[in-house]
């Protein structure tokens, strides 16, 4: 399978998560039309952060899209000029204040199937909170920064109770046996 030919692309909507409509050369129809969201090629990065106890280190929001309050992987935007592994320790630090020890690069995923963009996920271990609170939270964000557990954060992502499964299954393996190195140390 090849992919399908751009014919045209037009902005619909300007906003924070802006909306275009794209019509592909379609294989069968001749052409197709579907809105694809967000802006071109768009990146975000996000950390997995532990604690020096093994604690997963994650923000808790109220989430506009499925009403409820979720648990999130410190992360954000990547912005112009800055790389993915910048960007997910400059999150790191605005959202839950935190800065990292050891950092493992994960690989990356896309969030889905109507958007242009990638979400690049990193693991830190060994976290400590920054001397001095740099909370940067965009206006719209009112986050309450929680210490959860390997094993919830997995359940968490399995029973829909937060964003970023993905990245949690990039990291399911390492988490695994980080979950095991602690309950031996602790």
């Amino acid at each position: 399978m090849k992919p399908w030919k751009v014919l045209s692309e037009r902005q619909v909507y300007e906003g924070w998560r802006p909306v275009f409509q794209r019509t592909y050369a379609h294989p069968r129809l001749g052409e197709a039309t579907v809105d694809i969201s967000g802006k071109k090629a768009e990146q975000d990065a996000n950390m997995i952060a532990l604690d020096k106890d093994g604690m997963v280190i994650v923000g808790r929001q109220f989430r506009c899209g499925p009403e409820k309050v979720m648990d999130e992987l410190p992360g954000g935007q990547v912005d112009q000029g800055e790389t993915p592994l910048h960007a997910a320790i400059r999150e790191l630090a605005e959202e839950v204040g935190y800065k990292p020890g050891a950092i493992e690069e994960l690989g990356f995923t896309h969030r889905d199937a109507w958007r242009d963009s990638v979400s690049h996920y990193f693991l830190a271990i060994d976290c400590e909170p920054l001397d001095e609170i740099t909370h940067s939270h965009d206006d719209f964000e009112v986050i309450e920064v929680q210490k959860i557990s390997i094993a919830e954060l997995i359940n968490n992502a399995k029973s829909g109770h937060m964003t970023d499964a993905g990245g949690i299954l990039l990291a399911y393996d390492k988490l695994k046996e980080l979950e095991k190195k602690y309950e031996t140390t602790n």
